[in-house]
C-alpha cells in the first residue's frame, strides 16, 4: 500500500507533471497573454474553452473547496489539503485509468497527507479530525465516491469527443448541465429510497461497513492508514521507482517499462482482482497476432476482436442494470 498507492500515486503525478512542463508553460503564458493571438488561437482551437477561464475556474475550485471545508469545521491546513489531496490522487487515478483502464482501488492511499498532519489520532476525537477523515477515506474512493465518479465521466467524455470528433466545448456544456442537475436528483433519490424501502435492501448502504463504519475515526484504525509505522520511507521508495521509471520510459525509446505497469502489477487491486493476468493475456495474443501475421493481422483480427469483447461486456453490463432495477421494485 505504502509504496504503489500512496508513493506511486504520487510520483506518477510529480513526474507526469515535469515531463509536460513545457507543454503547461505554454498553456500559463496563452492564459497571461504572453503568447502571439495567432499562436493562442492555435493552442486552444480544441480546447472546451481559453486557458484563461480554465485557470480561473481551477483557482475557484481550490479556494471554494478549501472554504466549504472550513464551514464543515476544518481548520486551514486542513482544509487545503483537501483539494491538494483530490488533485494529487485524481490526477494520477485520472492518468492511470486512461491508459490501462484500471483505477486504483482503495481508500487507504488518499488519507496520507491528513495521516502526516496527525501522525495519531487526537484524544478526544475532535469534529474536524473526523470529518476529515471521513471524506479522505471514503470520498476519494470509485468504489463509494461522490468525487472521482464525475471525473471518470468527464474524462471517458472527452476521450468519446475525440473519437467522434463532436467538440470539446459542446461536451463541457453537458457536463456542466448534468454537474448541476445530478447532485440533487441522486441525494433526493437516494433519501427517498431509504427512508421508502430501507438502505439495507437497496445495496446503497449494505453493511455497517459500507455505510461508513469509523474505520479511520478511531485511535487504533487511524494508526494503520495508509499502513502501520514505519510507512513513509516505502512512500518515498515508491515516488523513487515510478520517478525512475517515468523518466527513463520517456527519455529512451528501448526502454520497456512503464510506471502504469508497476502500479497495476503491485496494487491492492492486482492481489483481490488479479488485473495482471488479463494484461498479461493481452500482451501475449498481441504479440503472438503481430508475429505471425503482422500489423494487418492485427488492424483486420486483433482490434475487432478485442473491440467486440469489450462491447459484449457492456452490452451485458447494460441489461444487467436494466433487470436489476426492475427485480428491485418487481421482484421475481
Amino acid at each position: 500500500m505504502a509504496v504503489s498507492e500512496v508513493g506511486g500515486m504520487i510520483g506518477l503525478t510529480i513526474f507526469t507533471i515535469w515531463l509536460s512542463r513545457r507543454y503547461l508553460v505554454e498553456t500559463l503564458r496563452a492564459a497571461f497573454g504572453k503568447l502571439p493571438k495567432d499562436k493562442v488561437e492555435t493552442v486552444e482551437r480544441n480546447e472546451a474553452m481559453p486557458y484563461r477561464w480554465i485557470l480561473l475556474l481551477i483557482v475557484f475550485g481550490f479556494v471554494g473547496t478549501t472554504i466549504v471545508f472550513m464551514v464543515m469545521g476544518l481548520g486551514v491546513v486542513a482544509a487545503l489539503l483537501m483539494p491538494i489531496t483530490l488533485l494529487v490522487f485524481l490526477f494520477a487515478d485520472m492518468r492511470l485509468y486512461g491508459l490501462s483502464a484500471v483505477y486504483m482501488r482503495g481508500w487507504e492511499h488518499r488519507m496520507v497527507f491528513y495521516r502526516l498532519l496527525w501522525p495519531t489520532a487526537p484524544d478526544p476525537l475532535t469534529r474536524e479530525f473526523v470529518v476529515t477523515s471521513l471524506f479522505s477515506r471514503r470520498e476519494f474512493d470509485l468504489v463509494s465516491s461522490r468525487l472521482n465518479e464525475p471525473s471518470y465521466g468527464a474524462f471517458d467524455s472527452y476521450r468519446m469527443s475525440g473519437l467522434v470528433q463532436f467538440p470539446n466545448r459542446s461536451v463541457f456544456k453537458i457536463l456542466l448541465v448534468v454537474a448541476l442537475i445530478s447532485p440533487i436528483v441522486v441525494y433526493l433519490s437516494e433519501v427517498w429510497i431509504g427512508h421508502t424501502y430501507g438502505l439495507s435492501r437497496t445495496g446503497i448502504c449494505s453493511s455497517v461497513y459500507n455505510c461508513g463504519a469509523p474505520w479511520g475515526q478511531t485511535a487504533e484504525s487511524w494508526a494503520t492508514l495508509p499502513n502501520n509505522e514505519p510507512w513513509i520511507p516505502y512512500m518515498f521508495l515508491g515516488i523513487v521507482i515510478v520517478g525512475a521509471l517515468s523518466l527513463l520510459h520517456a527519455r529512451f525509446l528501448w526502454f520497456p517499462f512503464e510506471p502504469i505497469g508497476f502500479l497495476n502489477g503491485m496494487s491492492y487491486n492486482s492481489l483481490i482482482s488479479g488485473v495482471w493476468f488479463p494484461f498479461l493475456i493481452a500482451w501475449v495474443l498481441k504479440t503472438v497476432t503481430l508475429r505471425i501475421g503482422g500489423s494487418k493481422a492485427y488492424e483486420n483480427y486483433g482490434l475487432p476482436l478485442a473491440g467486440g469483447f469489450v462491447a459484449g461486456s457492456i452490452v451485458i453490463s447494460i441489461i444487467g442494470a436494466v433487470l436489476g432495477v426492475v427485480r428491485f421494485f418487481v421482484p421475481f
